[in-house]
């Protein structure tokens, strides 16, 4: 399995993780939803009845700010359930290192690392302690200063002046973006409320 196979691998594992925790998140999601319709109907409800009592310019000025504040209310549900999903996506990658595979992971990582800056001189392979005994064998010296990250590792020269950073904090960083937008996808698609 190449390297950039192993990382599609990865991503696509957390991914699929992440759609079951999303399917979980879901129903949350649903009823936060549903919590937040119903105060925001109520809200524009109350201010409706308000309004009857007062002018027709009172009137469409508090609907309006109702309708405006129950919009706001169920954006803030939205993203309430969008960044638990996104935390259980980081939590699920985080329980990689717990994996049997996590010891090929780690060292597929840090040899593209050093593929990536092999035109750069001596290379340092940066880990936390409990993970440099999965790096033997590599074309770079496994430095004994670690990172502080949650797993992965960080490939660099020795002067520090140019660095592959594949942690988990830089890989989940890169595909945040691909990542919420599958997460909003399940959790909102067409179909859904």
């Amino acid at each position: 399995m190449g390297l950039d196979e192993l990382e599609d691998e990865i991503l696509k594992k957390a991914r699929h993780e992440a759609k079951e925790m999303a399917e979980d998140a879901q129903s949350e999601a649903s009823k936060l939803l549903d919590e937040a319709r119903a105060r925001a109907k109520a809200q524009v409800e109350h201010e409706e009845r308000s309004a009857v009592d007062g002018a027709a310019e009172q009137s469409a000025e508090r609907t309006a700010a109702a309708r405006l504040e129950a919009k706001k209310i169920v954006s803030d549900g939205s993203e309430a359930a969008i960044s638990a999903s996104m935390d259980q996506v980081w939590e699920c990658l985080c329980e990689t290192k717990k994996s049997k595979a996590y010891p090929q992971i780690l060292k597929s990582l840090a040899t593209k690392g050093i593929r990536e800056l092999s035109g750069y001189g001596n290379l340092a392979v940066k880990a936390q302690p409990q993970d440099r005994k999965n790096l033997s064998g590599l074309k770079a010296e496994v430095s004994q200063g670690g990172f502080e990250g949650s797993g992965g590792v960080v490939v660099e020269t020795k002067d520090g002046r140019v660095r592959a950073d594949y942690s988990f904090e830089s890989i989940f960083a890169a595909s945040k973006d691909s990542i919420r937008r599958d997460v909003h996808n399940e959790l909102f698609g067409r179909g859904r409320k």
